[in-house]
């Protein structure tokens, strides 16, 4: 069936349930939406299943703001719900089995397919999503313009729109692909979690390029097993609309990745190994980690050339090494991808420098908050720091719980002193999480709890120097804390940049006195 011609913003609903359902009487419908409270004039609610609800508990709300449909999943007491629903409400109530996983073709059915139109280039990992995505919208603005959607928001880099999830829903991909194409990007670097591809938020997605950064141990009381997570990520590289790819060749699950693959999609990749490569692999060379930042040479189809960047930690190589691979398989050369490198700057929570004043300790933020992040960001900060490495981080409740040991034990083996601390405890208790991490620490002395964020960040940059390195790890970007049922607003860079500033104060009236 043909796409219906859009009246003043409205969809022939014929045409967006065509193949799935047949409409008796033809009318056309607003702006699609899985959560009630977005529903516009005219809207079509689109109730699923929930975790806990059902989409239709709140479709009241929804005929309050004047849907003009309800489209709802028959399954998790959808039925029974709707058959009470329809003595209330005077607006069609359609259900359509499995509904979750016809939401991202119904959503690219209303907006046009906007990705059709896009270069939309996926990136997946358990690590680095963010800052490779990052990394390849600010390459790419050299040119044109390029969006993002990830973790940190949606939009242009200069705009950015927050998300709640990494993968938003799929009727909310399809709507940010749609504001893209209006906006005149040509491109937009999406960050693609195991969640959104095992939901099939980015099902009708049609993805020209896929990245694959690293898989380690992380979200596993979702998956339940790193096999079902492997198989989750497999998704993304299995599109049916993909063009090239680009591995991480040093990781080992890059292998399943390729042995999927359709043969015609073209095989890019980047590694540290320096035997016999591929064709169209980048080989890193030299790699070299200063208090001024990362450098290193690429080897590429015969050339090599020099790489630097301010930039700390040796992951961030890996995450550049993506990033020019990806501008080489999109056409660059190896000096247009040289160039606009250049560009590339630290993305908040990411590896974030903070400084105040001469004489005082490095303070890094990071999103680190797997036993494999934290462990690769340690590792680096090592290569950098002159002095002392220390680190407060913690982990987060309702979430896997199987890494909170190992995450103790690679803290007390890579830092010299290390305070755990509250990360987003949600409904568990705070002091049990804690001890959860202590117990991998196995009784280390430089390893102890202080629940307070805040205190633990003053109490580490107060007792530092300015050849010591603090890494404040596993919140990144965020701006709370979320303690039971509160959201409690907490900025890791505020607090640090406070804290910096009180050890000014006291080092310069201590120094009025002497």
């Amino acid at each position: 069936m043909m796409p219906a011609q859009q009246e003043k913003g409205t969809v022939s609903l014929a045409y967006l349930l065509d193949g799935w359902m047949t409409i008796e009487q033809e009318f056309w419908v607003g702006t699609p939406s899985v959560d009630a409270r977005n529903i516009e004039q005219d809207g079509v609610f689109l109730a699923v299943v929930g975790a806990q609800l059902h989409g239709l508990d709140h479709a009241m709300q929804a005929v309050e703001r004047n849907a003009s449909v309800i489209i709802y999943d028959p399954a998790g007491g959808g039925d029974l719900l709707a058959a009470r629903l329809k003595k209330q409400i005077d607006i069609p109530l359609l259900a359509l089995t499995r509904l979750s996983e016809k939401l991202s073709e119904f959503a690219a059915r209303f907006y046009g397919y906007p990705s059709r139109e896009l270069s939309v280039i996926g990136i997946t990992g358990t690590n680095g999503k963010t800052s490779v995505s990052h990394f390849i919208a600010q390459a790419l603005s050299v040119s044109h313009r390029c969006g993002v959607i990830g973790t940190l928001g949606w939009g242009e880099l200069s705009d950015l729109q927050k998300t709640i999830n990494t993968t938003p829903d799929a009727v909310s991909v399809q709507a940010q692909l749609a504001t893209a194409l209006s906006q005149d990007s040509s491109t937009v670097a999406m960050e693609v979690s195991s969640h959104g591809l095992d939901q099939q938020r980015v099902k009708a997605v049609e993805f020209d390029a896929a990245v694959f950064t690293n898989l380690s141990h992380d979200h596993l009381d979702y998956h339940q097993t790193m096999e079902a997570y492997g198989e989750a990520k497999l998704a993304l590289f299995k599109m049916p609309s993909l063009k090239f790819v680009v591995v991480n060749e040093d990781d080992s699950f890059s292998e399943n990745i390729i042995s999927v693959l359709p043969p015609r999609v073209e095989q890019y990749g980047f590694t540290r190994q320096i035997g016999q490569v591929k064709a169209q692999t980048v080989v890193i060379l030299n790699q070299h980690l200063s208090e001024q930042g990362v450098s290193f040479d690429v080897k590429y189809q015969g050339r090599q050339v020099h790489i630097s960047s301010a930039l700390f930690g040796v992951f961030n190589v890996d995450n550049l090494a993506a990033t020019l691979t990806t501008l080489l398989a999109m056409g660059d050369s190896l000096d247009e991808a040289r160039i606009k490198l250049k560009r590339v700057s630290s993305v908040a929570g990411r590896m974030q420098l903070l400084t105040e004043h001469l004489g005082q300790p490095s303070v890094i933020i990071d999103y680190a908050h797997t036993p494999e992040a934290l462990k690769l960001a340690l590792n680096s900060l090592r290569e950098h720091c002159k002095g002392q490495l220390k680190l407060v981080f913690g982990c987060g409740g309702n979430r896997d719980q199987a890494k909170r040991p190992l995450m103790g034990d690679i803290a007390s083996k890579l830092a010299d002193q290390v305070i755990v601390t509250n990360d987003n405890p949600r409904s568990e208790n705070g002091e049990q999480i804690a001890e959860q991490i202590k117990a991998g620490a196995k009784g280390s002395a430089s390893l102890s709890i202080e629940l307070d964020r805040a205190k633990a960040i003053q109490q580490l940059v107060a007792s530092s120097t300015s050849d010591d390195i603090i890494l404040v790890a596993g919140k990144g970007h965020e701006d709370y804390q979320q303690i039971a049922d509160q959201k409690i607003p907490f900025n890791d860079a505020k607090q640090i940049l406070s804290a910096l500033d009180r050890q000014f104060e006291k080092a310069t009236k201590l120094g009025a006195k002497l």
